[in-house]
């Protein structure tokens, strides 16, 4: 009986001794068995899938030599202070048909109308910054009156001012623009001299996933309607997948039309010329254009040339050109905007 007490009396004592040497353990080492708190990662939020867009601006024929550089002094930028100061910036391309070449120096310039042998003194370079345009279609038949060697040097005064030229007088460019993945091909081709068929072109350029826009240099001089020849290299352009075609050359607005679901602008008409001799020849088109999915956003800007400056036309003198072109797209003329939305498939 003593020896059971005994032992269970040594068992206890063991137990609590063990007990104190263990707990003693974790009470001095407590530092050592911190439990870190494990942080997982948050999940990144999904980045916002931004619809593709892009945006762009387009006028007519420029013609910066002969009367209008004389009127001025060679200071030809003063031939757009009345449009204003970077007025065609903030698009992803801002374009016009520049219609002939830029001397490397100013020149002493011809003013009579029947000099058809073009010639822009150096300034006109400092016109085109000033107006703000990243792009200009060389496609036209007065890019090369200066030579081989005068388109040359055309095309390093525009890129040297970060202006890109698209085209010349004898073959048809390409260039993109944009800053998403989705671009706005800009084809232009002068139809006069260069017969080339750049339906292959469109097609590559719909395979790429862009959005094509054609500035032809095409149709007859001072008709305010367009001819069959027009019509067909257009609509063969749209059959081919370009989303809009906007034409140059015969230095008054023409009509427009709906082909396919897709505009059609035959001729802008002239955003800045020395064809004073009539009023249709005095008036140009500027179009401000956004695509964002298959929506073609388009802004209709009439413009006028008054003692060789251009600028906006007033309300009146917009109210004309406005309706008519919306009349030949099928859009209702009694609502006064000079803005139109058109359902565009983009399929190559």
């Amino acid at each position: 009986m003593k020896s059971m007490r005994k032992f269970l009396l040594v068992s206890l004592i063991t137990e609590v001794i063990l007990g104190l040497l263990i707990g003693g353990y974790f009470l001095y080492f407590r530092n050592d068995f911190k439990v870190s708190k494990v942080e997982l990662p948050k999940p990144k939020p999904k980045a916002e899938v931004l619809p593709e867009k892009v945006t762009f601006i387009i006028g007519g024929d420029a013609m910066l030599g002969r009367a209008v550089a004389s009127q001025f002094n060679n200071d030809v930028m003063r031939a757009f202070e009345n449009l204003g100061e970077n007025f065609f910036s903030g698009k992803d391309i801002g374009i016009i048909n520049l219609e002939g070449p830029i001397n490397s120096e100013n020149i002493t310039p011809n003013p009579t109308p029947d000099n058809l042998v073009f010639n822009f003194p150096r300034n006109a370079i400092d016109a085109l910054k000033y107006l703000g345009v990243n792009g200009v279609s060389l496609a036209n038949n007065h890019s090369r009156n200066q030579g081989k060697s005068g388109l040359e040097t055309t095309q390093i005064l525009l890129k040297e001012n970060n202006i890109i030229p698209i085209g010349e007088q004898l073959n048809y460019g390409v260039e993109r623009f944009g800053k998403g993945k989705k671009k706005l091909a800009i084809v232009t081709i002068n139809l006069l001299e260069d017969d080339a068929d750049i339906s292959q072109v469109i097609k590559d350029e719909k395979t790429a996933g862009n959005w094509v826009l054609v500035f032809p240099h095409f149709g007859s001089e001072y008709q305010e309607t367009h001819n069959q020849s027009q019509e067909k290299s257009a609509h063969a352009w749209i059959d081919a997948g370009a989303d809009i075609v906007i034409g140059s050359h015969p230095h008054v607005v023409q009509d427009a039309e709906i082909y396919n679901n897709k505009p059609i602008f035959y001729s802008l008409g002239n955003l800045i010329f020395d064809q004073t001799f009539s009023t249709p020849t005095q008036e140009g088109l500027i179009i401000v254009g956004e695509i964002e999915e298959n929506i073609l956003k388009l802004e209709l800007l009439p413009t006028k040339i008054r003692n060789l400056k251009v600028e906006l036309a007033s309300s009146d003198e917009r109210a004309g050109v406005v309706n008519s072109l919306k009349e030949n797209l099928g859009f209702d003329t009694n609502n006064q905007e000079n803005v139109i939305d058109i359902q565009i498939t983009s399929t190559p």
